[in-house]
C-alpha cells in the first residue's frame, strides 16, 4: 500500500522511498550508539591515565617525603658530632 505524502511516496512494504529512509535513520543510529561507545572507551581511558598519574603523584610524594627524612637525618646527626667535637675539644 503506497501513500502519497509532498513529493516523496512512503511505501509501507519497506521499500521505495520510506524503506530507503528509514534505513538511513537505522544507520545514523548505530553510528550514534558507535560513537557514543567510543566516546565512553574514550572516557574510561582518560579515567585510567588519571588513575595512573594520580598513583605516579602519590608515589612522587612518599620519595620527596622519604629524602625529606634522610637529610633532616643527616642533620641531626652532623649537629650532634659538631656538638660532641665541642664537648672534646
Amino acid at each position: 500500500m503506497k501513500q502519497r505524502r509532498g513529493r516523496n511516496i512512503y511505501d509501507e512494504g519497506g521499500g521505495g522511498v520510506a524503506g530507503d529512509v528509514k534505513e538511513e535513520e537505522e544507520e545514523e543510529e548505530e553510528e550514534e550508539e558507535e560513537e557514543g561507545k567510543e566516546v565512553e572507551k574514550e572516557e574510561e581511558v582518560g579515567k585510567e591515565v588519571e588513575k595512573e598519574e594520580e598513583v605516579e603523584k602519590e608515589e612522587e610524594e612518599k620519595e620527596e617525603k622519604e629524602v625529606e627524612k634522610e637529610e633532616d637525618e643527616e642533620e641531626k646527626e652532623e649537629e650532634v658530632e659538631k656538638e660532641e667535637e665541642k664537648k672534646e675539644g
